[in-house]
């Protein structure tokens, strides 16, 4: 996951962590990129796969998510991770 903070609506990504991020994604790996607007403390999740568009248009681009404030992205993430940590997932916590 690329933690980003934007001041305006530009979101600074280079172009490795693009090419990173865009072969990761093809070969199926499950990464985002999580940024956080410093104005409104609006948190965008993009997918992996998106890094063109929101280096192109910065938190303009079309996100998976947007919500108000990291509680709010936790409520909005917990059926998703409770799906993904499921015993007949194949998962294991660590230790296991």
């Amino acid at each position: 996951m690329e933690l980003k903070v934007a001041k305006s609506n530009k979101v600074n990504i280079s172009p490795h962590q693009v090419a990173w991020n865009m072969a990761y994604w093809a070969r199926g790996g499950l990464n985002f990129y999580l940024v956080k607007r410093a104005s409104t403390q609006e948190i965008l999740l993009f997918g992996g796969n998106q890094g063109p568009e929101v280096r192109d248009q910065g938190c303009l681009a079309p996100c998976a998510l947007r919500v108000g404030s990291v509680p709010d992205l936790f409520c909005a993430l917990r059926p998703v991770l409770t799906g993904l940590l499921r015993p007949n997932r194949g998962l294991r916590a660590v230790g296991e």
